[in-house]
């Protein structure tokens, strides 16, 4: 099944499309964050279309169950919907238009895996002018979805000097980061006693950083 969450796109405006995924009862399938790097992520990935322009798919959070090798798995059972942000572009024409890709899976029982397999979707609407009026589209199905899907969490970052300076360089990078709290520095003795002495100027605050 593929949707979107209203009844006609329109010029100029977001839509939000609906993909979902069934997997059979004794089955499972490796998530969007598998544990293992052997393991075959759940991707979806939207055909380019001339009046469209796709967000990043929004995935619901796996499942995790114990396994022989890795000792875990991340895996979707039963019923997976995937959400992507559509825009429709300004200058689009209206008209029939085809939201089309592929999901990329791999599926599982407790004993084996299977040949990962591409599955392709397609959701046909039209482009209607931006003044007409539509209707919602199973808001339901997208309630649920959204509910679903994690929270989205900050980046990780890391700044690191490498070689020479004394480690001067990843300081620096460190303490001129945004104030973020997602920014940790592991200074040494180096940063903070020796260098002082080594260089007549610092890119950082040594009393402050």
């Amino acid at each position: 099944k593929a949707v979107v969450n209203v009844s006609a796109l329109q010029p100029g405006k977001d839509a939000m499309a609906a993909i979902v995924f069934k997997v059979k009862p004794g089955f499972h399938a490796q998530s969007h964050t598998p544990t293992a790097d052997y393991l075959v992520a759940f991707e979806l990935k939207p055909t380019a279309n001339p009046a469209l322009t796709f967000g990043e798919p929004k995935y619901p959070a796996g499942k995790t169950i114990p396994f022989a090798e890795p000792k875990e798995l991340n895996v979707y059972e039963g019923e997976v919907t995937i959400l992507i942000p559509v825009k429709v572009k300004p200058d689009a024409p209206t008209g029939p238009v085809k939201i089309a890709g592929t999901i990329s899976e791999q599926i599982c029982d407790d004993k084996q895996c299977f040949a990962p397999e591409e599955v392709p979707f397609t959701i046909e609407t039209e482009i209607v002018a931006a003044d007409k009026a539509v209707q919602p589209n199973e808001p339901d199905l997208f309630k649920r979805a959204s509910e679903s899907a994690p929270a989205a969490t900050a980046p990780s970052r890391a700044a690191s000097g490498g070689p020479g300076a004394t480690g001067t360089i990843g300081h620096a990078l460190a303490a001129k980061a945004p104030p973020d709290g997602y920014t940790i520095l592991l200074g040494t003795n180096s940063t903070f006693a020796i260098a002082p002495h080594l260089y007549k100027s610092l890119q950082y605050d040594n009393e402050k950083s």
